[in-house]
Parts: structure tokens; sequence; C-alpha cells
């Protein structure tokens, strides 16, 4: 919401750049939590992550408080809004609402089955060691934060083309997967 016009899209990465960049991190605790030893790591190991996650909630809240509302947000609460806005979005714009709905439901949808069914799916069905999955897992992270980065820096330049290229990738992608 505070980005220069010319850096929209690579601002607007952030928050997919913080989902995966947090996959990782999450990823990686549970690699060195493991890798200590197998029985702790069963019966209180997992656990750490949620705590180095409460710590991370707190810095979010403390960073949030510290942030000021956008312009385009103090202006908007100046003029008066609608009476019900909501059917205004709803009759005045139901194919961005569509295509909204659909961008996150392919991208949202991906990014949780990777995150929750896909390592498990992965173990059991190439027999490999947890450790192994999501250290390549990790691999593939690190792959998707360069591209994240490169792609809101491209969509900068070319938005719609950019967009539609970056759609078309997730079905190949998702077969693969």
């Amino acid at each position: 919401e505070h980005a220069p016009p010319n850096k929209r899209g690579l601002y607007g990465s952030a928050p997919a750049f913080g989902n995966i960049g947090g996959s990782f991190l999450a990823a990686t605790v549970m690699l060195i939590a493991s890798a200590v030893n197998k029985d702790a790591f069963v019966s209180y190991g997992w656990r750490i992550a949620f705590g180095i996650s409460f710590v991370l909630v707190i810095f979010g809240f403390y960073l949030r408080r510290r942030v000021s509302e956008s312009p385009l947000f103090e202006v908007a609460l100046t003029t008066e809004p609608p009476k019900v806005p909501l059917m205004t979005v709803l009759t005045k714009h139901p194919l961005s609402i569509l295509r909204c709905m659909s961008w996150v439901l392919v991208s949202g949808a991906t990014g949780y089955i990777v995150n929750t069914y896909g390592i498990t799916f992965a173990m059991d069905s190439t027999k490999s060691s947890r450790d192994v999955v999501l250290l390549l897992l990790n691999v593939a992270y690190l792959v998707c934060i360069i591209a994240i980065l490169v792609v809101g820096r491209l969509l900068d330049r070319w938005r719609r083309p950019v967009l539609i290229a970056v759609a078309l990738v997730q079905v190949p992608c998702a077969v693969l997967l």
C-alpha cells in the first residue's frame, strides 16, 4: 500500500514471499529438530516450531503497530462510502471477483496441499525419509522465493502477460507434483 507506482508488483510479492519464507523456516526447524534425536522429536521436538512462531507473531504484531495506514486508505476515510458496498462490488465487478477468487483458489490450494498432505504423500509414495523430503522441499522453497522476487519485479513492467504466464506454469507444476 505504500509502494511507489513503479514497484507495486515487487512490493506486492511480499505476502507470497512471507508465506514461502515461513514454510522454508518451518521445514528447516523440523529438519533440525528431527535430526537431533528421533524420540525427542516425536515427544516434544515438533513443538519447537510453535514456540518460534509465537516469537514471530509478537514481532509481526509489533511491526503492524508501527506501520501507518496507506495514503489511499486515509483519503478513503474522508469520503462517504456507499450504503451497501458489498452489493455495489457484486453487481458492478462480478468478473473481477471471479478472477480474484480463482487466482486465490489455485495458488492457495496448491500451497496448502504441498505444505500439509504433500510431505506425507512424498514420504509414503517414494519411501523416502522425512528428512530427505523436507530437504528437497526446502530446495523447492528457495527456488520459489527467487521466482517470487523475479515475478514481482516483472509485474511492474508487464502485469497481465506475467500473471497469465504464472497461471499457465502452475498447471504443469501441479501435474508434476
